[in-house]
This record gives structure tokens, sequence and C-alpha cells, in this order.
């Protein structure tokens, strides 16, 4: 275990909280939708006055979480939805339609390459940024053949992550 540096000058501490918890019902996996919800039907939304719509897609709340409160405040993006696992992430698209999914490749259930391959199908506009800790070049690849736009390591930097969320097509 690394030890973090010594304090200087007193510490911040910052707590995320879920706004709304909806458990689906079926053992313990569950999908939490934020209330930053916007009207679903209003199609091909990618730049408009409320920014880019997000959904995030792992298994890991920490995960999720952590990168939501890091990318909370940045400008032109509005998070619209979370997911828990692959069929979650196909409901909540047809649901929110975001303009970007960060999607975990790992999951139990349905996994990243399958939800992104059967979301693409229905939606092949939406990007998808593959994401995860894995380095296999074969896992990776397959994300990619499923339509993937981008992929992204779970060790890359903040910067990266927004890269791949704010490109333009």
């Amino acid at each position: 275990m690394i030890s973090p540096p010594p304090l200087r000058g007193g510490c911040s501490i910052q707590l995320c909280l879920p706004l709304v918890h909806a458990t689906s019902g079926k053992g313990s996996q569950e999908t939490t939708k934020v209330d930053r919800h916007i009207d679903s039907h209003d199609d091909n939304r990618k730049n408009d006055d409320q920014g880019r719509r997000v959904l995030f897609v792992d298994d890991h709340e920490v995960i999720r979480q952590g990168i939501i409160s890091m990318l909370d405040g940045q400008p032109g993006l509005v998070v619209v939805g979370e997911a828990t696992i692959g069929q979650q992430a196909l409901d909540l698209t047809r649901e929110v339609r975001p303009d970007v999914i960060v999607m975990d490749i790992s999951m139990p259930v349905m996994d990243g390459i399958e939800a992104t391959r059967r979301i693409k199908k229905e939606f092949p506009d939406i990007r998808v940024v593959g994401l995860s800790m894995q380095e296999d070049e074969q896992v990776i690849d397959k994300m990619y053949k499923v339509g993937a736009d981008f992929f992204i390591n779970k060790t890359a930097s903040p910067g990266e992550l927004l890269k791949a969320i704010y490109q333009d097509d």
C-alpha cells in the first residue's frame, strides 16, 4: 500500500451521493439515474444548449461515481444516466438517447462488447468509448470491431477521457 503524502495546511473532502436511486429487482444489480435527466424525445442533440449527453456504464459504483465526479462541472457535458450491466445500458440508451456512452468492457451478465454491438446496431450515431483495465489487444480489437469509437484504459488521464467524449465525428 502506498501512503499518501503528508497533508499541509489542512484537507478537503468531497462526498458524492446518487441523487435518485432505483433498484432493478434482479439480484444486486442496480441502475442509478441522475436527476439531470433530459427529455429523450429530441434525437440528434449533440451540442445543444444542455451539452453533450453522456451515459456511464460500469459495474463498479466507485469507478462510475469517480468518473462522474471528475467530469462534473465540465462545460458542455450533461450526465443523463448510469448503468451497471450491458442490458441496462441498452435500455437506458433507448430511454435517454445519449450522445456518448462510456462503456466498461468487463461486466457480468452482458459485457461491454456485446452491449456495444447491440447499441451500435440500433443507434450507429451514438459514440461509444470503451473503458477497461485490460490491455489485451484481442479484447480491445473486439471492442473496435463491434463499433466502439475509442478505447481508453482506466489508468489514462482524465484529459484523455475528456478528449474522447468531446471528440466530434
